[in-house]
């Protein structure tokens, strides 16, 4: 019998395995994709198939099948650095999926968290596997909160976080708003001066304030 394993989009047959278990599919899957079994999780048409004692026809697996696998994945979550922790998650989860988990470590509030991983924002609907992270890599995960910017000509909402540079905070204005980066300056609220570009928000929790220039 020759199987057809799908990961990541992708079709991988099998060797002609005799009345395989699920265990002796388990283990050419591991020759596959270098996958130990017990980080496996396969499914046929839907339905997990759990027992690895059991034979690939008593879950009407037949010659030619697809089977589906799911990684048990590990990864490291560094939320708001310098604290890390380490979870272990099925790579068919969603981001929100994971977001819950971060939150039962941290106690970060799902609805205000983002995660990246080297730079990229993750999305809530899509599944982990879709952006195919190495084992045992770290995700970032930093809590938004409202920042308010007073202009002469309005004031700007931006969703930040406290690991964001100045600088950052001007390109996002820049973004959503328009303004010009390069020549606005950001003023601490009450003229107590202004930022640099290279400082990070954690070190002054501002939610308020006032940009000078670049048409604001």
């Amino acid at each position: 019998m020759i199987f057809w394993v799908i990961y990541l989009s992708t079709k991988y047959p099998t060797r002609n395995l005799t009345d395989p278990t699920i265990y002796d599919i388990k283990l050419e899957i591991g020759q596959l994709l270098h996958v130990e079994v017990g980080r496996q999780k396969i499914t046929h048409d839907g339905v997990e198939v759990e027992n690895n004692t059991l034979r690939a026809e008593d879950y009407g697996i037949r010659d030619n099948d697809e089977i589906f696998l799911s990684v048990k994945k590990a990864f490291y979550i560094e939320a708001n650095a310098p604290a890390k922790y380490y979870l272990t998650i099925w790579d068919d989860q969603t981001i929100l999926k994971l977001k819950r988990e971060i939150w039962i470590l941290t106690g970060m509030a799902v609805d205000r968290m983002e995660l990246s991983y080297i730079q990229q924002k993750l999305d809530d609907d899509k599944k982990i596997m879709t952006y195919q992270i190495p084992d045992e890599a770290t995700i970032d995960a930093v809590e938004m909160y409202d920042l308010e910017v007073k202009g002469s000509n309005g004031n700007y909402r931006l969703k930040v976080h406290e690991m964001m540079t100045i600088g950052q905070v001007k390109e996002k204005l820049h973004v959503d708003y328009g303004l010009d980066h390069e020549t606005l300056t950001l003023e601490r609220a009450y003229s107590r001066g202004f930022f640099r570009d290279d400082e990070h928000l954690s070190a002054h929790h501002y939610q308020v304030m006032t940009a000078v220039g670049g048409g604001s």
